[in-house]
C-alpha cells in the first residue's frame, strides 16, 4: 500500500508570427507585450490493475505492499513567438503559452491473489482510494498558485535579439527553461506536500489496524 510520484520533464513547440510593431523601436524590449497564458489542469482517470502478483508491481515495492498507485503529474507547455525585425535587428517574444499540467492516468495495483469481492481486496482498494483523492484534491486545491506561479513567471521573459544565424527555436528554450526554473520550486513544493499527505496512512501503525479488519491474509 504505497503511492509514487514523479515530475515528468517538459517538452515543446513553436509557431512564428509577425506583429506590427513600430518599425522605429531601437531594443528589444520595446517590443514586449502580455504574454497570454491558460493553465489546463487533469486530475486524470483512475484505472484499478488486479491481474498482477505485488512483486510484478512497475515500481518494484517491498514484499508486504498489497497495493499500490502510481500517479505521474506531468507538465507540458506549448509556446507561440512572435517575431518583430526592424532596420537593426530582428527580435522574438514569447506571445501565448499553454501549460497542461496533471495526471494523464492513475493507476491503482492490487495483489492479484486478492480477488474483487473479497475483504482483503475490499480494504486494499479502500486504501488505495484515499491516495487517488490525496493526487487529485491536492492537485485541485493547489491549482490557483500554479496558474499564478506560471502567470508571474511569462511575464518576466522578456523579448530578444535573434544572433546572426540563430534559430528561434533555441531561443524558445531559453525562455521555456526560464519559466520552467521559475515554476519547479512550487512543483517540488507540492510533490513534498502530496507525499507527506500520502505517508499519513502508509505507517506501520496503519498497516497493522488495516490487517485487523479482514479474518485472514
Amino acid at each position: 500500500m504505497k503511492q509514487y510520484i514523479s515530475f515528468i520533464s517538459v517538452v515543446t513547440f513553436f509557431l512564428i508570427t509577425a506583429l506590427p510593431f513600430p518599425l522605429q523601436a531601437e531594443t528589444c524590449s520595446s517590443y514586449h507585450h502580455p504574454v497570454s497564458v491558460r493553465v489546463n489542469i487533469n486530475t486524470g482517470k483512475v484505472t484499478y490493475n488486479n491481474s498482477l502478483y505485488s512483486s510484478q508491481f512497475p515500481t518494484k515495492p517491498p514484499h508486504t505492499v498489497t497495493g499500490l498507485t502510481v500517479a505521474q503529474l506531468t507538465t507540458n507547455m506549448t509556446a507561440k513567438l512572435y517575431v518583430q525585425q526592424n532596420s537593426n535587428k530582428t527580435c522574438v517574444g514569447l506571445d501565448e503559452l499553454t501549460i497542461n499540467i496533471g495526471f494523464p492516468k492513475i493507476n491503482v495495483y492490487i495483489d492479484k491473489k486478492y480477488r474483487p469481492g473479497s475483504c482483503q481486496y475490499n480494504v486494499i482498494k479502500e486504501h488505495e482510494k484515499y491516495h487517488v483523492r490525496v493526487q487529485q484534491e491536492g492537485l485541485k486545491f493547489f491549482s490557483p498558485k500554479i496558474k499564478k506561479a506560471f502567470q508571474i513567471a511569462a511575464k518576466k521573459v522578456k523579448p530578444r535579439p535573434l544572433k546572426q544565424n540563430e534559430q528561434p527555436q533555441k531561443v524558445l528554450n531559453n525562455m521555456l527553461a526560464q519559466i520552467r526554473k521559475d515554476v519547479n520550486p512550487l512543483l517540488q513544493y507540492i510533490e513534498r506536500r502530496l507525499r507527506e499527505e500520502n505517508e499519513v496512512i502508509d505507517t506501520k501503525e496503519s498497516y497493522i489496524e488495516t490487517s485487523k479488519k479482514c479474518k485472514k491474509w
